[in-house]
């Protein structure tokens, strides 16, 4: 039963890590949606118009060219200022920078955690993941050889309960009364 509650709570523990990664994505696909639609909203408001009535068309050295050259499709709803340089928004600014931070900060735990054990976030583990489970079981089973103990091995893997006369009883330990 111990070895059993040690495996489950290790499969939890990567379960939870995985849903986690799932929602950074879902909310880093979210923020890009946002500054993708921003984006279309300023090229379509800056985009070339359907003129109705024809405009004059100037002739050069014999060919016909439009009064106003065509903006670059790229620089659209990024109006250029009085150098002529291109303008980004304060709003889109905002919500790449909002991505970028998104990114360093959550994203880079997220890579911490698989650089330090590859498969726990993504992918397939190239090792087993109970690998350890079983000495993990023997120390907590034995409390007398915890000369090995890692602190960090025990998060979360074992819980301990009352029960209804009021004594503690621990979910990995076998109860012979």
């Amino acid at each position: 039963m111990a070895t059993n509650n040690a495996r489950k709570a290790r499969l939890a523990a990567i379960a939870r890590d995985r849903l986690g990664y799932q929602e950074y994505l879902e909310l880093r696909d979210s923020i890009d949606r946002n500054i993708n639609s921003l984006y279309t909203k300023l090229q379509k408001k800056d985009g070339p118009k359907t003129v109705k009535k024809k405009k004059k068309v100037t002739e050069v050295n014999g060919v016909e060219a439009p009064s106003t050259p065509a903006p670059n499709p790229a620089a659209l709803g990024l109006g250029p200022d009085d150098d002529n340089r291109l303008v980004v928004p304060e709003q889109l600014k905002q919500l790449v920078q909002t991505r970028k931070q998104w990114v360093e900060t959550v994203g880079g735990v997220f890579e911490a955690k698989q650089k330090e054990e590859p498969g726990r976030i993504w992918g397939i583990p190239q090792r087993s993941v109970f690998e350890g489970t079983d000495e993990q079981v023997q120390l907590a089973l034995n409390p007398t050889s915890r000369a090995t103990y890692e602190p960090h091995v025990f998060s979360d893997n074992f819980t301990s309960r009352t029960t209804n006369k009021g004594q503690e009883k621990n979910d990995n330990m076998i109860d012979v009364r």
